[in-house]
C-alpha cells in the first residue's frame, strides 16, 4: 500500500485497530487529523460524535455508511452508503451515526473539526439606542467636513453607572 508522508512534528506512532491502523498527525484546539490504513474487509463500530468528520481517500475503496437515529440508537442498516475512491472525500455532520468499511486496502486521512454555531449567543438584556447622543464635532483629517463620507454622525455619551442617575432626556 502506497503511503503519503506527512511532515508534521505532532505525528504519533501507529495505533493498531481491529480494522487496520491509525496515526494522529496533528491536533489543535479546533481540529485534528488522523492518517488511516484500513484493511480490505475491515470496518469500525457504528458511532457518532459532536464534531464534523471528513474522509479523504488516497488509495483503495472506502464505504462510509450513515444510519438513522432512533430512541433506541442507530438503525441496524445504513440509510446512505457512499463509496469513495482515490481523490474522493466525504463529510459526516456532527451527531450523525456512521461507520466506515473498506472494500479494498485503503489509505486515507480523517479530519475532525468543530463547527461554529451562529446561534450560540446568550443575551442578558436587549440592545437599543441611547438617548442624549450628541452630534460629532470631530472634523475629518482631510478635506471639507461637510463633504466627507468618513465624518462620524454621532458621539456616544457615557452610560450612567448604577450609582449615578440616568442622563437627562
Amino acid at each position: 500500500m502506497k503511503r503519503v508522508k506527512f511532515e508534521e512534528e505532532a505525528a504519533t506512532d501507529w495505533e493498531e485497530k481491529v480494522w487496520g491502523k491509525t496515526k494522529l498527525v496533528t491536533i489543535q484546539n479546533n481540529f485534528e487529523v488522523h492518517e488511516l490504513e484500513v484493511t480490505a474487509g475491515g470496518y469500525c463500530s457504528r458511532h457518532r460524535h459532536r464534531k464534523w468528520n471528513r474522509f479523504h481517500i488516497f488509495s483503495g475503496k472506502l464505504v462510509v455508511e450513515l444510519f438513522a437515529d432512533s430512541p433506541r440508537g442507530p438503525s441496524s442498516k445504513p440509510i446512505i452508503d457512499r463509496i469513495l475512491g482515490p481523490g474522493d472525500f466525504f463529510e459526516v455532520a456532527p451527531d450523525t451515526w456512521h461507520r466506515f468499511r473498506a472494500e479494498q486496502d485503503t489509505h486515507c486521512i480523517e479530519l475532525y473539526w468543530i463547527g461554529v454555531d451562529p446561534q450560540d449567543i446568550e443575551r442578558a438584556d436587549v440592545g437599543g439606542m441611547q438617548r442624549n447622543v450628541l452630534e460629532s464635532s470631530v472634523a475629518p483629517v482631510l478635506g471639507d467636513s461637510s463633504k466627507s463620507a468618513c465624518r462620524p454622525r454621532f458621539v456616544a455619551t457615557p452610560l450612567a453607572s448604577s450609582e449615578e442617575s440616568a442622563p437627562p432626556e
